[in-house]
């Protein structure tokens, strides 16, 4: 009786930490997409939503990462203070609602693919990648309408399998969460929290850990340690997404 009840705890216990199962993952369609390039996607899509689960789980996601947790695990231990070196007024607030609004950007993300959207395949014939070099893929816009899709140019199958990953990360971003490109500072409150709106950002934390994006990208620059040298941020991947104006018809893209 006691080993069943063992068998049980400890059933409970990895559930607790276990992401969405496969089955949460909504249905994904193609279009101009042959074979190989569906297997590959349908491979891609899935590393995707795992990690993006991964980023919403409520014990190890982002909401594990609130001032509380900052203050008694990373700015108490190493006797940080608030920085005054660069122009941030309101450090504890200013956090806080850049918390919020990442718990609220993945969450949008993670509900777009429980729900499911397509991919397309174009060519070089799609004028938004045509000459090779510049677009990867793009999301499309037709006024506050945004296609529940996501188009993959040519240049996207050049990418290693990593690239590719970072790409659908990027393009995820804008589709569900309507984020932008913002490549302003974020060494003054406003700054800080616009990067919660920039695809890039979103970007980086397809292969590196949660806390050490947050770190580097904001506790190490609103608390440091005294006489201690700010960090280097992450570095955009030189495989960028090009940004384009609005074009005519009113139709706007985001890559």
């Amino acid at each position: 009786m006691k080993f069943l009840l063992t068998i049980v705890l400890l059933s409970i216990l990895s559930l607790s930490h276990a992401y969405e199962p496969e089955a949460a993952v909504g249905r994904i369609g193609f279009s101009g997409c042959h074979a190989s390039y569906k297997q590959s996607l349908k491979a891609l899509h899935r590393d995707l939503a795992e990690k993006v689960f991964e980023l919403n789980h409520v014990q190890e996601g982002i909401r594990k990462y609130s001032l509380n947790w900052v203050l008694n695990n990373y700015i108490r231990p190493d006797g940080r203070r608030s920085s005054t070196r660069f122009q941030y007024k309101t450090h504890a607030a200013t956090y806080v609602k850049f918390h919020d609004l990442l718990v609220t950007g993945l969450g949008k993300m993670g509900t777009k693919v429980r729900g499911g959207y397509s991919y397309y395949c174009r060519t070089e014939r799609d004028q938004r990648c045509a000459g090779g070099g510049g677009t990867i893929a793009y999301v499309l816009n037709l006024g506050p309408y945004t296609f529940n899709r996501i188009y993959l140019c040519p240049e996207f199958w050049k990418g290693d399998r990593n690239e590719q990953l970072s790409t659908l990360f990027h393009e995820l971003s804008h589709l569900a969460a309507d984020t932008d490109h913002y490549f302003g500072s974020i060494f003054n409150d406003e700054g800080m929290i616009q990067q919660t709106n920039d695809a890039y950002f979103y970007e980086k934390m397809m292969h590196n850990e949660l806390s050490w994006v947050l770190e580097r990208n904001s506790w190490a620059f609103l608390w440091m340690k005294p006489r201690e040298n700010p960090p280097i941020p992450l570095s955009i991947p030189e495989r960028g997404h090009w940004c384009r104006h609005p074009d005519h018809m009113g139709m706007t893209e985001t890559l």
